[in-house]
């Protein structure tokens, strides 16, 4: 993948992106077109989409890679995972991320061009600090509307810390959430959200080393470290003990309005696997549908066939 950096003009040689964090999927400059967000590197990268070619039966392209103009990371605030989320009500997506250092929720507005600047230099509001770790591996959060309900974010040591805001974006003292039994914090890859059940409000499921976990319902009337039965994740699904997995998304594999799942592994059994869920939290057995190493996953109606496809980096 190729790029222009934040220093370089329009002409210049690209620069090569050797590794690859995250992407996202999505309108980001609000022309009516599918863009990439790739987070690599310590930089984020946009790739304008194209859309479709002048033949009916070309895929849908992206233009060069332009780094964000702004400047986000630097040797004290690394990042580690990003998702898509509306943070400002202007319905143009927005991120958040999970960086290392003090404040490890670091959240982005989108300028409507692709580019972003952080959230407290757009609104004066300051991201939280020193309240659920330094080293946060994944991060997710569950939105209604325009509205955010929560962030969870996931820290090696610490372990799961769910955050709440108000009006203002301030955020409110964080929750404790607590893993299955033989699930360490270091053990967590990614959390995403998904209306799992049927109560139409959005639940978290959790990817870990050995398979997956779910949470249902809003986040519970409970302090920070006081921890009880029912703020804690329930086993979902697991995975063969020599599968490393990497990624996951959902979608809904045999069109039956429940969330199903793909799951991508790395090393030398990886592969992309789906899980046909069962509409409560929890998912059926895994079936291989790609027989190459993940490191990442993205879905997108690449053809303009109305169906949904699986990109896989």
């Amino acid at each position: 993948m190729q790029y222009r950096g934040q220093d370089q003009a329009i002409g210049d040689p690209l620069l090569d992106l050797a590794s690859v964090q995250s992407v996202e999927v999505g309108d980001f400059n609000l022309d009516g077109k599918t863009d990439l967000l790739v987070l690599g590197e310590n930089k984020l990268i946009f790739f304008p989409g194209t859309g479709i070619g002048p033949d009916e039966n070309q895929f849908h392209g992206f233009e060069e890679g332009i780094e964000n103009p702004t400047l986000l990371f630097d040797s004290t605030r690394i990042p580690k995972a990003m998702t898509v989320t509306e943070l400002n009500g202007d319905s143009a997506p927005d991120l958040v991320l999970a960086v290392s250092g003090p404040s490890p929720l670091l959240r982005l507005v989108n300028q409507t061009d692709g580019s972003f600047v952080p959230f407290e230099a757009a609104t004066g509001v300051d991201d939280p600090s020193g309240v659920c770790g330094d080293n946060p591996t994944a991060i997710a959060v569950r939105q209604a509307g325009l509205a955010v309900i929560d962030i969870l974010i996931s820290d090696a040591a610490r372990g799961l810390c769910d955050l709440t805001f108000d009006n203002a974006g301030i955020p409110n003292a964080p929750i404790t959430l607590t893993l299955p039994a033989g699930v360490s914090p270091a053990d967590v890859i990614a959390i995403k959200t998904a209306f799992l059940d049927l109560d139409n409000i959005p639940d978290f499921l959790l990817l870990h080393k050995a398979g997956g976990a779910f949470f249902l319902g809003l986040p519970p009337a409970q302090v920070q470290d006081t921890p009880t039965t029912n703020i804690a994740f329930l086993p979902a699904f697991e995975l063969p003990a020599d599968f490393i997995p990497t990624r996951m998304l959902f979608t809904d594999i045999n069109r039956d309005n429940r969330v199903d799942l793909v799951v991508g592994g790395a090393g030398s059994t990886g592969d992309a696997r789906f899980l046909i869920g069962n509409g409560n939290g929890s998912f059926g057995s895994s079936k291989t549908v790609l027989s190459s190493p993940v490191s990442d996953l993205a879905l997108a109606d690449a053809d303009a066939d109305g169906k949904e496809d699986l990109i896989s980096l």
